[in-house]
Formats: structure tokens, C-alpha cells, sequence
């Protein structure tokens, strides 16, 4: 198999030896070794895309019956060292995108031998590498990665992605520690999945990397469940997040118990954003069961809106578990009168977040107000009864007279109800599109 691998990129880097978009399942433990080898020869590589799939785990007692013969095969640390091992000799790289799927196992000693070989690649532009879970890199191998980065002075996009490595909130100082200092990073994402727990200290490492990204434009976080930032490490983030004085894109997703007082750091923060063009905000709980009511902190983030004047685009996910009644919904209504500007919102809404009659007609009564709205979606897990608060709502859209394109994703619609809404969709003037589905599965 090590031939017929070397042989492949060796074939790919002499028809175009810039350029290499390499896939692989692991079918050999040395198939780390093998890409390693081979990449010590394609040091023209301009361009890099390198994906390891995930690896198959059988239990042990099934390994001994079972007939795949690619039971429990991974890279791990001594394919990860090989490949960073390649890494070093690819000199003329300014864009790199490397993925480890999960079970790979590659360990601390893979993620330290990954980064030991990113930094020779000193004039990349834009950085990108996934590590997926079950690989349980750890504190040591987070920093390992982190410390690479202090080596790339000429880049300006990184993405890191680390799902479920228990990496805990030294390991997330270790990673980010690099992009404390001044730097010239423009687009920045950080995806720490599940079960990483780094905690509040975890989320003021962010925050000091929002306070030392002077030139950031785009910005995504998704810290999911298992995490445990709290409000603490809410409000650090809110209050550096203002200091991104250029900030256009702005992507959260918290799956934490961020509570009242979280949101409002958020808000705050998120409202000095004067540049801001485009917004993506997702709140859930980080457990399932209880309800908490919270209208006050929506109404709050809501009614912020309207001092972002250059917004064009809103996505709002409002997480189950969050009962923000139609008062929360109120706050957002008065920020989209003001909203002038946006063209295009999307808005998902919980069974849990009991807005009523009452919230989805003010919901209505503030998109009508936004005169250059073109694209709505709304994503909708209800009770049968709302269903015709939802056609209400529907019917206030008429009034949007450059809506073209309306997306409505809704559980529990009857035929009738059906049939009730695309009357109401019909008599949208200027619309082009439109899609009504029903029974999908929510996202939350």
C-alpha cells in the first residue's frame, strides 16, 4: 500500500505541482508514514488540502470475529509525526487545511509533531486543521499546535477546530497563546466542540486574542456543551469583543449556561460593533430539562440590533429550554424597525420559547418595517394551536414589498393549516421562491 500511496501523490504533484487535495481512509496503520514520506518530495506545494477520515473502533471482543480487515486502524502519533515530518520540507506552502478524523489516537506526541513541522511553513497565509474527537491530544498537544503559530508571520486566516480532546482551559491558553500579542489575523475561527471543558479561564483566552486582533473582520466561536464558560467567561468575551473595531462577520454559537447576565455582556458587546455586516447568534442550554425564563436578555440583545446600521444579515437560533415569552421577542420587533439596511434574516424558534399570538405578530409588525429585506427564513418547532399565530405572522409579510425568497420550515403543520399559509405566501408581491416544509428535524 505504501507504493501505490507515494505513487498517487508523486502522480498528482507532477501534474500540477502547486496544488494537492489529498482524501484517505485509513486502511494501514502507516498510512501516516506513507503521506509523510511522499510529502518530503513535493516541495513546490503551494496550496495543501490534507484529510485523514475518521477510523473505524470495534470493541475487542468483536475485532477477533469480525472479517474487516481495517478493524481498529488509525494513524496515530507515529503517522502524525510523519506527516509533520513532510511538512517541514513544504517551504513555499501558503495555504494549509488538515484534517484528523476521529479515533486516530494521535495523541500529544502526534498534535506536538504536527505543529513542530507547521511552523517551517512560514509564509502560510491561511492555516486550517481540524482535529476530531478521540484523538485525545490534551493540553500538551493543543499547545503543541498553539505553538506553531508564533512562526507564521504572514498569516492572516486560522482556523482550528478540536472536538472532544479534553484539552481544559491550559490547553486552550497553550493553543492560543500566539495570538495574544498585536497580529495581522483578518479571519479567525475556533470551534471547541463538546466536552473540551476549558471553563471561564478557557473563555478569557479567547477574549485576550479578541483584544489583540486589531484587523479582525470575521469572526466564528462555537463553544458546545461540556465547556462550562458560564457568565464569566460570557462577559470576558463580550467585553473584549468590542474591540474589534473592524469587525463585519460575527458567528456564535454557545451551548453553555451563559444565564441573564452572560447575554447581556454579549449584547453589549456585540452593539459597538458599528461595521458589523453580518451576524449569526445561537443560545442553548448546556443541558437538556427545566425551563428558564428569560425575556429580558433577548428583549435586551433584540432592541441592540438597531445600533448595528450597516447590518445586512441576522441569523438568531433561540435554543430550546429558554422560555423568552413574547416580551424577549418584543426587543427584537423594535431592533428590526430600525434595521433598514438588512436584507436577509433567519430565525429559528423552540416549542420552549412560548412567544404566543403576541410575539409572532410583533415578530411580523418588525420585519414589515424592513424595507430592504430580500431573503427570510424561519425555522419553527410549535404546538398545533401556534400554527395559526404562524399564519398571521405570514400574513404582515405581505407588506414586505422586496421579499423574494421566504423559507418556511414548520413541525406539526396539518393539511389544512397547509393550505392556509401558501394563501397567505401567494399574495406576497415580488416574491420568487418560496419553500414550505414540514416534519424536518431541528438543528438544536
Amino acid at each position: 500500500m505504501g507504493n501505490s500511496i507515494k505513487k498517487q501523490i508523486f502522480g498528482l504533484y507532477e501534474k500540477d505541482k502547486y496544488t494537492m487535495d489529498l482524501k484517505y481512509k485509513v486502511n494501514d496503520n502507516n498510512l501516516g508514514v506513507y503521506i509523510g514520506k511522499a510529502l518530503k518530495k513535493c516541495q513546490s506545494l503551494v496550496i495543501l488540502k490534507l484529510q485523514i477520515l475518521g477510523a473505524q473502533l470495534i470493541e475487542k471482543d468483536a475485532i477477533i470475529s469480525s472479517k474487516n480487515e481495517n478493524c481498529n486502524k488509525r494513524i496515530g502519533p507515529k503517522g502524525a509525526k510523519s506527516i509533520g515530518e513532510g511538512l517541514k520540507y513544504c517551504h513555499n506552502l501558503i495555504n494549509l487545511n488538515i484534517t484528523i478524523g476521529e479515533n486516530n489516537n494521535i495523541g500529544a506526541v502526534g498534535a506536538i509533531s504536527l505543529g513542530n513541522g507547521i511552523k517551517f511553513c512560514s509564509n502560510l497565509i491561511a492555516l486550517s486543521i481540524t482535529i476530531k474527537q478521540n484523538n485525545n491530544i490534551g493540553r500538551d498537544g493543543a499547545t503543541g499546535i498553539g505553538d506553531s503559530i508564533k512562526f507564521l508571520f504572514h498569516l492572516n486566516s486560522l482556523s482550528i477546530d478540536i472536538q472532544e480532546d479534553f484539552i481544559g482551559s491550559l490547553g486552550t491558553k497553550g493553543l492560543l497563546d500566539s495570538l495574544k500579542s498585536e497580529n495581522n489575523i483578518q479571519y479567525l475561527s475556533l470551534n471547541f466542540g463538546q466536552k473540551n471543558n476549558i471553563g471561564p479561564e478557557g473563555a478569557k483566552e479567547i477574549a485576550l486574542v479578541l483584544q489583540a486582533s486589531k484587523r479582525l473582520r470575521i469572526f466564528k466561536l462555537f463553544v458546545g456543551r461540556q465547556n462550562k464558560i458560564g457568565v464569566d467567561g460570557a462577559r470576558e468575551i463580550g467585553m473584549r469583543i468590542q474591540n474589534c473595531e473592524f469587525l463585519e462577520s460575527l458567528s456564535l454559537f454557545l451551548q453553555n449556561d451563559i444565564q441573564k447576565e452572560g447575554m447581556r455582556f454579549l449584547s453589549l458587546g456585540i452593539q459597538q460593533n458599528k461595521h458589523l455586516s453580518e451576524l449569526e447568534f445561537s443560545i442553548q442550554k448546556e443541558k437538556d430539562g427545566g425551563i428558564d425564563s428569560d425575556s429580558q436578555s433577548l428583549y435586551d440583545f433584540g432592541s441592540n440590533i438597531k445600533n448595528l446600521k450597516q447590518l445586512r444579515k441576522l441569523k438568531l437560533e433561540l435554543g430550546n429550554n429558554y422560555q423568552i415569552g413574547p416580551g424577549g421577542v418584543l426587543g427584537l420587533s423594535i431592533g428590526l424597525k430600525s434595521s433598514i439596511s438588512i436584507q436577509s434574516v433567519s430565525i429559528g424558534i423552540h416549542i420552549d420559547n412560548l412567544i404566543g399570538l403576541e410575539g409572532y405578530i410583533d415578530l411580523g409588525e418588525g420585519l414589515k418595517y424592513c424595507i430592504n429585506l430580500k431573503n427570510l427564513c424561519f425555522s419553527v418547532e410549535c404546538n398545533p394551536q401556534e400554527i395559526q399565530y404562524i399564519i398571521s405572522m405570514v400574513q404582515l409579510l405581505q407588506k414586505c414589498k422586496n421579499l423574494q425568497n421566504l423559507s418556511i420550515f414548520i413541525l406539526n403543520l396539518k393539511q389544512q393549516q397547509k393550505v392556509q399559509l401558501l394563501n397567505k405566501i401567494y399574495k406576497i408581491d415580488q416574491l420568487f421562491n418560496y419553500k414550505l416544509i414540514d416534519n424536518f428535524a431541528l438543528l438544536y
